[in-house]
């Protein structure tokens, strides 16, 4: 009698667990966590806007352009009685990397399918390149010209703002939980701002004439549109409580993002003769663009320049793939809350 006792509180407790567990997995929840991605993608080359005669140009870079990260190279050429030495280094990687955070909602329907709203923050991100030109012209053994031109290029990304509708799948195995989600991202307010700062020295030694020079910056903001992709992640999580578990994913991002319009919020070049003069600095991005180029002369002899209407389309990618560590907070509905005990007597008819 007492085996037999025990057997039957023992499958009365099994029932009553697993009728918890069954209550706690369907309902609302909540979840809150922080996360690192590392970019997958590159940027290989990016023309946000053509640039003008007189603001030095390398590799056929204009002063609106950078080309891809993590790419060097040196060039150096002799001749007419000179050295010619050209530097181009850039730093970084792509977009889409780096540490955020994020939260979501979600409801599941059965132990095994939820969907989830989730709203996450990721901050932007800066690459760097760097350009040097060195030419030093041997005229004479007592008159030696150098000019030094460095021109350093800013690419950031603003804050990365995402919203992700995803359906989940789980497998729930004792007090772990293997899952996975796959979703859609929708990106709010991207922003990507191209800067550079100019110098240029030249000097003479001979005094044939003296030490000349000329700086300049130029500035452009690409904003507009949104940005799509998908998410694919898989995790596990682990259940501490009927109310709390914690969990860790790995997790993919595809995802893309092309500008509407373009704003060329500085324009300075020090040292031309006359100043240049900028008559209209905002223009869209466009498939079906009907001009030669963004910036062109209006006036050529006064330097004075204009920005055309449209400039051709331009893509940013903010592929990455990392991982999630974050927190689970379930509440169960009314009806699966208070799960009914095998031992409890049954309602008379």
């Amino acid at each position: 009698m007492k085996a037999s006792h025990r057997f039957i509180s023992a499958l009365c407790c099994s029932v009553l667990v697993s009728s918890i567990q069954s209550a706690y997995s369907q309902g609302f929840y909540f979840n809150a966590g922080g996360s690192y991605s590392f970019s997958s993608s590159n940027i290989s080359y990016a023309n946000l806007c053509p640039g003008v005669n007189g603001y030095p140009t390398y590799n056929d870079l204009t002063p609106f352009s950078f080309a891809g990260a993590n790419e060097t190279y040196t060039i150096t050429q002799w001749g007419n009685g000179g050295t010619y030495s050209d530097v181009y280094k850039s730093l970084n990687k792509g977009f889409g990397g780096g540490a955020g955070f994020f939260i979501s909602a979600g409801y599941g329907f059965t132990k095994n399918i939820s969907t989830e709203v989730g709203f996450s923050y990721l901050p932007g991100t800066t690459l760097q390149s760097t350009y040097t030109n060195l030419n030093t012209i041997d005229a004479s053994s007592n008159d030696v010209t150098t000019d030094n031109q460095t021109v350093v290029d800013n690419l950031t990304s603003s804050p990365i703002y995402r919203i992700m509708p995803e359906v989940k799948f789980s497998i729930p195995i004792s007090k772990f939980t293997a899952y996975m989600k796959a979703g859609l991202i929708v990106g709010l307010g991207e922003k990507v701002t191209i800067s550079n700062v100019y110098t240029d020295i030249e000097t003479d030694n001979g005094n044939s004439f003296p030490q000349q020079g000329g700086n300049g910056n130029m500035s452009l903001t690409a904003s507009g549109g949104l940005s799509l992709g998908y998410i694919g992640s898989l995790g596990v999580e682990y259940t501490l409580s009927n109310l709390l578990s914690v969990y860790c994913e790995f997790n993919i991002i595809n995802e893309s993002w092309s500008p509407t319009k373009g704003d060329i919020t500085a324009f300075n070049i020090e040292g031309s003769n006359p100043p240049y003069t900028l008559t209209n600095s905002q223009f869209t991005y466009s498939n079906n663009y009907t001009s030669s180029g963004a910036v062109t002369y209006t006036n050529p002899n006064s330097n004075v320049v204009e920005v055309n209407s449209q400039y051709p389309k331009q893509t940013f990618s903010f592929n990455s793939y990392g991982f999630a560590i974050g927190v689970k907070f379930s509440i169960p509905t009314k009806k699966s809350a208070a799960p009914t005990s095998p031992d409890s007597p049954a309602k008379a008819n």
